[in-house]
């Protein structure tokens, strides 16, 4: 699958390895730069929604990107849950913080939200489709060797016609925590294994969410509720691997069950009976930041860089300033 115009002889300033929103993002920077670009994806990419949906926090400086990009009005209209509201609670105590977006409008006058919670999908079809025309999309196609001791660096690719050889004065590693990029450049991690798994799922709560996020603290981890522009709410539970097991596997009625005790009785007093709920998800929770974000010709961006803990929602928002930050690196040498 290919997009935009092909550049001669497979020749391009710039490839990028990962074309979910970090590596697309970046893409559209560098096409409107005037750099001729690769962005190549392992998968054919998809637009469909997920059971349960895949979602991302944004906060408003995120936004403020995604808006210069050109495509946040179409992510707002396929539905952007608002987060106007943040209440935090731990687990047996009787108080809780709360964080109003008006607080914010005293620094930041124009600020609508504390954040965003949308889905995966509504945030990559429009990046995909704003692609400039020298910005060619290649996928299906994995990376199966790369040669980094020389300019121009050399990729070579595994497509559904056999290999292909591209160069480039530039590669940039966007292919996320377990990065190819990364591993082929010989670039090593520092980090850990937190020995949780989140579990997400989506819910519908009596009372609805009002524009208010809630995280409730537990002894093995925080239990968060992001509002979704639906009226559901997008939860992650951080549990033991144990309980991750355990609670995958009960019925629907006895995980209910389960969600509503551990939500607290301030968080259960303002969210009402769960009353609906999707299928279940889990994901092992890891930390992980390369020992160098750059090596040779190579850089490295978003998750191949640095994996975090959701707990504060912000892998994809430090991956959009990766992003904002090597735009403006490449837009100064381009000035020179």
């Amino acid at each position: 699958m290919t997009g935009g115009g092909k550049s001669a002889a497979c020749d391009y300033d710039v490839v990028i390895v990962g074309a979910g929103a970090i590596g697309a993002a970046l893409a559209i920077e560098l096409g409107r730069l005037g750099y001729r670009t690769a962005l190549i994806e392992a998968r054919r990419p998809t637009y469909e929604a997920s059971d349960p949906e895949r979602v991302i926090a944004l906060s408003h400086g995120s936004r403020l990107h995604l808006e210069s990009l050109g495509v946040w009005e179409r992510i707002a209209a396929a539905g952007a849950g608002m987060i106007r509201h943040i209440r935090v609670s731990e687990a047996g105590q009787d108080g809780m913080s709360n964080l109003e977006t008006d607080e914010a409008r005293a620094i930041y006058p124009n600020v609508e939200a504390l954040g965003y919670v949308v889905q995966m999908h509504h945030v990559l079809q429009p990046m995909h489709d704003t692609l400039p025309e020298n910005v060619e999309l290649l996928a299906p196609a994995s990376v199966k060797k790369l040669v980094n001791d020389a300019a121009p660096v050399t990729v070579t690719l595994e497509t559904e016609t056999g290999e292909q050889q591209l160069t480039a004065r530039l590669l940039v590693g966007a292919d996320g925590t377990d990065s190819r990029i990364r591993s082929l450049a010989g670039i090593g991690c520092c980090g850990w294994d937190h020995n949780r798994f989140g579990l997400v799922a989506s819910v519908t709560m009596a009372h609805g969410h009002h524009d208010t996020a809630y995280e409730c603290f537990r002894p093995t981890g925080p239990l968060a509720f992001l509002p979704l522009a639906d009226g559901r709410f997008s939860i992650v539970w951080s549990l033991t691997p144990r309980e991750a097991a355990d609670l995958m596997r009960r019925s629907d009625a006895e995980f209910i069950a389960a969600l509503e005790s551990a939500a607290g009785p301030l968080a259960r007093g303002r969210l009402g009976r769960v009353m609906g709920l999707s299928k279940r998800a889990c994901y092992a929770l890891e930390s992980r930041v390369a020992k160098t974000f750059v090596k040779g010709r190579i850089v490295l961006s978003g998750n191949a860089a640095h994996t975090l803990h959701p707990v504060a929602g912000q892998g994809m928002n430090l991956g959009l300033r990766d992003v904002a930050v090597l735009a403006d690196v490449l837009a100064r040498a381009r000035s020179m």
